[in-house]
């Protein structure tokens, strides 16, 4: 009937794929799927076929509409019980139309508290990020955090690695093309200093990128 294959276990009929499948919805004010990067968070289990993203072999991307998002005063947390790889993680971006062109007024601004992304293969594509908080844009996860062509206006550290993750040899964390105004320190990796939670090790590929530090 024309329909793909899952990977999966029991009959499924349909022409076999290895092609992956995305699943895009919009971040919007108005005339979108969600209105916030939150609700798009929150939802974000929902979208897959399963979990497991890397056994049906999908991805989920979230196309954010220009326009200024969050508020000051809370974190944008993400956390869910997908299952994902480096093929198969979400992808937060500005949509065609919304870049910031290297302007950090301008594009999809988003001003939450911090960034606190506890899942893996997360990427963040032409966003511009307005932190409150001193550890602005915070990966807590075990691999493949993505920061690609975005601008950081931090008043503290711009990138603060936690150390709950890290990066793997395999999956490092990106940080890319990007633009970061600080107040302390562009990119911060922390190993083994904070008790059992913290890793030993980091890997980070960094290359290309502007650090600017502000001048009390």
């Amino acid at each position: 009937l024309g329909a793909d294959r899952i990977r999966d276990t029991h009959a499924d009929p349909g022409a076999f794929t290895t092609a992956t499948r995305t699943i895009t919805s919009t971040i919007a004010a108005t005339g979108g799927d969600y209105t916030s990067f939150t609700l798009a968070e929150a939802d974000v289990s929902t979208l897959p076929t399963a979990t497991d993203m890397v056994q049906r072999n999908e991805a989920i991307v979230f196309e954010a509409v220009a326009g200024t998002y969050g508020d000051a005063s809370s974190s944008l947390v993400l956390t869910s019980t997908l299952i994902c790889g480096a093929s198969n993680g979400v992808t937060y971006r500005a949509a065609a139309g919304s870049e910031h062109g290297g302007d950090k007024t301008q594009g999809v601004l988003v001003e939450h508290r911090a960034l606190i992304a506890n899942d893996s293969f997360q990427t963040f594509e032409g966003l511009v990020f307005t932190p409150t908080d001193t550890n602005g844009i915070q990966p807590r996860t075990e691999a493949g955090f993505t920061l690609r062509n975005c601008i950081i206006d931090s008043p503290g550290e711009g990138v603060y690695d936690t150390a709950y993750g890290g990066g793997t040899p395999t999956d490092p964390h990106t940080l890319e093309n990007c633009v970061i105004h600080h107040g302390w320190r562009g990119l911060r990796v922390r190993t083994a200093s904070g008790g059992a939670a913290f890793r030993t090790t980091a890997n980070w590929r960094v290359f290309n990128n502007t650090f600017i530090k502000a001048i009390p």
